[in-house]
């Protein structure tokens, strides 16, 4: 599969009235077309942020301090507000967090669907909204017609959320970043998200960037996993590789205290330590060392290496596993 986002040595700060916040420490992984890849982590440890980064999303106190985001042969870093504004929602798009807060209130859900489709394929009112109960069809949502004239307050969590998708997916994009969409959601809801996720990725040969801190989640759905740690890419694997086998010492404790791997509460293990302040000055070159068991002289050397311990499969650590 062909590389259709690569990001490259990303790093972005945040100014803050105490001094700057080195959220991202040059990232890097590539998202393939048909694939869903995983971005996965620690609650704060800088994936969202990630993900606002690359579509251009961040605040006046945000700035990127190096690094590109290829995609489609264009670094989504380096463009204009206006040129971002033609890829958001054709090319790639986003489905937030929360598609209770993302959603307009005061607008339908038809309509807000509709806006989409409109700003990127200028047709005449009839053409546009029946593209928009097409893209609430295909997100399997029974009687389009009627609860496209609904507000969102008026649809249920796991309704939102598909119609979340539905705007995200309406004009067809190459490129979908899912951040955390099933947050929220019963066991069966995330589970009919997830398989409209897939589905649309294997149908259309989408590109999915899932951000989750859910590992179960991660191993039923995603094809690779891309683990972060306080904003840095710590290891990048196959889903197999990675669950079965896992070598940065980050990744071998995420794994470790994962509900999913316990037998009882008793047969969990938290990884020792919190995540480093940001906005120190004397910030480790490997931000897990301060937590790490493994930890030795090397480890404060220098830059971490990326070594290719196997096929698609690189670890960021002096003293892998």
């Amino acid at each position: 599969m062909s590389a259709l986002l690569k990001v490259t040595n990303l790093s972005l700060e945040f100014c803050t009235r105490s001094g700057a916040v080195r959220a991202l420490d040059s990232v890097g992984f590539e998202a393939r077309e048909g694939e869903i890849l995983g971005l996965v982590g620690e609650s704060g440890c800088g994936k969202t942020a990630t993900a606002h980064a690359i579509l251009g999303l961040l605040g006046a106190s945000a700035r990127v301090t190096s690094g590109s985001a290829e995609f489609l042969g264009r670094d989504l870093l380096r463009l204009k507000p206006a040129e971002l504004d033609s890829i958001r929602g054709r090319d790639a798009a986003i489905v937030f967090q929360s598609a209770s807060a993302a959603l307009n209130p005061v607008r339908s859900v038809g309509a807000q669907i509709a806006d989409v489709v409109a700003r990127h394929t200028p047709a005449p009112a009839s053409v546009v909204r029946e593209k928009a109960l097409d893209a609430m069809r295909a997100m399997r949502i029974a009687d389009p017609e009627r609860r496209s004239r609904a507000f969102p307050h008026e649809l249920s969590g796991g309704m939102r959320q598909r119609v979340g998708i539905a705007i995200a997916l309406a004009c067809t994009p190459r490129l979908l970043i899912a951040d955390e969409p099933t947050t929220g959601l019963d066991v069966t809801t995330q589970a009919a998200v997830m398989d409209l996720i897939h589905a649309m990725t294997r149908e259309r040969g989408l590109g999915v960037v899932l951000i989750t801190h859910d590992l179960a989640l991660a191993s039923r759905t995603c094809d690779r996993i891309v683990v972060m740690h306080a904003g840095q890419i710590v290891e990048t694997a196959p889903r197999e590789g990675f669950f079965t086998g896992p070598r940065h010492p980050y990744s071998v404790g995420l794994l470790r205290s994962a509900p999913a791997n316990a037998a009882s509460l008793d047969d969990l293990k938290p990884i020792e330590g919190v995540a480093p302040d940001l906005s120190r000055a004397d910030l480790p070159h490997c931000r897990f060392s301060e937590r790490c068991a493994r930890r030795a002289a090397v480890c404060d050397a220098g830059p971490l290496p990326r070594e290719a311990i196997g096929p698609d499969h690189i670890v960021s650590c002096w003293r892998p596993m």
